[in-house]
């Protein structure tokens, strides 16, 4: 019952949604301005509409995650550490469960290595993590999941599209600052122990 209010729980501030939304498409622009100088780096293509019709799917493979990453996990080891270490942790065994996808080159990044698809999973991991501390709901954390698939296929930086991992990397150099901060701001405020936050 718990775990179904979370993820029925949509009231939430208006920086949350914007944060929900809009961080990864702006840091995708973002890196796409900084590295387009780069000798490596060719933009043949600069957007997309390949996530139109997969907008009924991404939707549900978020949901699905989400309910173990977010709904079940960071709760769980909220109880016993930090925010950043408890979202660290659930970014290390998200990051590992798409580990088998390397070998079928199915859910995870084409020609990026895994370490900095690592990087990326743990960096998104703390923005979520910030995310679901701040709001208390799973929700939040299938909007970031699924506005994070949608911008990843519309907003194009992979080396598929141009020719170099580079903007991969800085993307996830931008993310890794965002979420560090947001975890280091929230933490300023936030008791240590999570099951002793009001749940409100």
């Amino acid at each position: 019952a718990d775990l179904l209010r979370q993820y029925i729980r949509v009231r939430a501030s208006a920086a949350a949604y914007v944060i929900a939304l809009f961080t990864v498409p702006i840091l995708l622009l973002i890196t796409q301005r900084l590295t387009s100088f780069a000798p490596a780096v060719e933009y043949k293509v600069l957007f997309s509409a390949l996530a139109v019709p997969q907008m009924i799917f991404i939707p549900l493979i978020s949901i699905g995650e989400e309910l173990g990453w977010r709904g079940y996990l960071q709760p769980m080891l909220r109880e016993r550490y930090s925010l950043l270490v408890a979202s660290m942790l659930v970014g290390v065994t998200w990051a590992l469960w798409h580990l088998p996808g390397y070998y079928y080159n199915t859910g995870v990044v084409d020609g990026v290595s895994f370490g900095w698809f690592f990087a990326w999973v743990v960096s998104g991991a703390l923005i979520m993590g910030y995310l679901y501390e701040r709001t208390r709901s799973v929700f939040m954390a299938i909007l970031f999941h699924t506005s994070a698939n949608a911008s990843f296929n519309m907003i194009l930086i992979m080396p598929a599209e141009t020719g170099s991992d580079l903007p991969f990397k800085v993307f996830t150099c931008l993310a890794a600052s965002v979420g560090f901060c947001l975890v280091w701001f929230v933490s300023r405020g936030v008791t240590p122990r999570y099951a002793s936050v009001p749940a409100s």
